[in-house]
C-alpha cells in the first residue's frame, strides 16, 4: 500500500520523533487506563500536527500526575469522570508553564477516585482555566504559608505578606520589571484573584512594603486538590498544624 493510502493520522504520527511518539503514546495509554471515553480524543490531540504543543503540554501534565499518584501499575484500579479528565486535558493542554501544569497534574491525579464517579474537579477545572501564571505562584505561596500556620480562624486563612519575602518574589518580580510595574501588575491580579472568590480583604499597607490578605475556603480547597489530595481541606492541613504546633 503506498503512502497516499495511509491514514491521515498516520501521516501526522510519522512526523513525530520516535522519543515524542513514545511519550504521547504512554500519555495516551494512562489516560485510557483511568478513562476510556476521554483516551480516543486525547489521542487525536496528541496526535495533530496543528495542537502539537498543546499535546507536549499534555504529556508533561501526565507525567507529573504519575508521579502524585500511588496506585498498582499493573491493574491501574483507579478511575476518573470523563467529564472531568476531558475538561484537563482540553483546558491544561493550553498550559506551558510549569507551575500551572503542576497544578493541572495534582487536579488529574485527585480526579481518580475507586469508581471513577466523583465530578466535584469540574469546579476547579473552571477556576485552573481561568489563572495566570503569576497567579498560581501566589496561590502556592498562600497554600504553603497556610501549611506553616498554626490553623485557620473561621475556616480562612489570614496572613501579611512582606514584599522581600525570598518565596513570594518570585510571583511578584517576574519577567524582570521594575517594582513599580511589578505592584500594578500586582494589584490587577490579586483583584482578580478577589473576583474568583479566592482572596479577600486585600489591602497593601506600609508604603507598599506588606500586602494583607485572607485565603477564602475555596483557594484552600483549591489548593488541596491541586497537590493531588482528596483528603478534606481541614484534615490535610491538620497533619501540618500538628506538626507545627509540637515545634512550639
Amino acid at each position: 500500500m503506498g503512502d497516499d493510502k495511509l491514514d491521515p493520522l498516520e501521516n501526522i504520527v510519522s512526523d513525530f520523533s520516535y522519543p515524542v511518539k513514545k511519550a504521547i503514546d504512554g500519555a495516551s495509554s494512562f489516560i485510557g487506563k483511568i478513562c476510556m471515553p476521554a483516551a480516543e480524543e486525547a489521542g487525536l490531540l496528541l496526535y495533530d500536527e496543528v495542537h502539537a504543543f498543546r499535546g507536549k503540554n499534555l504529556v508533561s501534565i501526565v507525567e507529573k500526575s504519575k508521579g502524585i499518584l500511588t496506585f498498582d501499575p499493573d491493574t491501574f484500579k483507579l478511575k476518573a469522570s470523563p467529564r472531568v479528565i476531558w475538561k484537563i486535558v482540553e483546558n491544561g493542554s493550553w498550559t506551558e508553564d510549569e507551575n500551572l501544569q503542576n497544578l493541572w497534574a495534582g487536579l488529574l491525579a485527585s480526579s481518580c477516585t475507586n469508581n471513577g464517579k466523583d465530578e466535584s474537579n469540574l469546579i476547579y477545572t473552571d477556576l485552573l482555566s481561568r489563572i495566570t501564571p503569576s497567579e498560581a505562584y501566589i496561590i502556592n505561596y498562600l497554600g504553603k504559608k497556610c501549611s506553616e500556620s498554626k490553623g485557620l480562624l473561621n475556616g480562612c486563612f489570614h496572613t501579611l505578606i512582606n514584599f522581600n519575602d525570598e518565596l513570594f518574589k518570585e510571583c511578584l518580580y517576574f519577567e524582570n520589571l521594575d517594582k513599580l510595574k511589578c505592584l500594578d501588575h500586582l494589584g490587577r491580579e490579586l483583584n482578580h484573584l478577589e473576583s474568583l472568590g479566592l482572596i479577600e480583604n486585600v489591602e497593601i499597607v506600609h508604603n507598599h512594603q506588606f500586602v494583607g490578605m485572607s485565603t477564602t475556603g475555596l483557594l484552600l480547597d483549591l489548593y488541596v486538590r491541586c497537590s493531588g489530595s482528596l483528603l478534606s481541606t481541614e484534615k490535610y492541613f491538620a497533619q501540618f498544624w500538628e506538626s507545627n504546633l509540637n515545634k512550639f
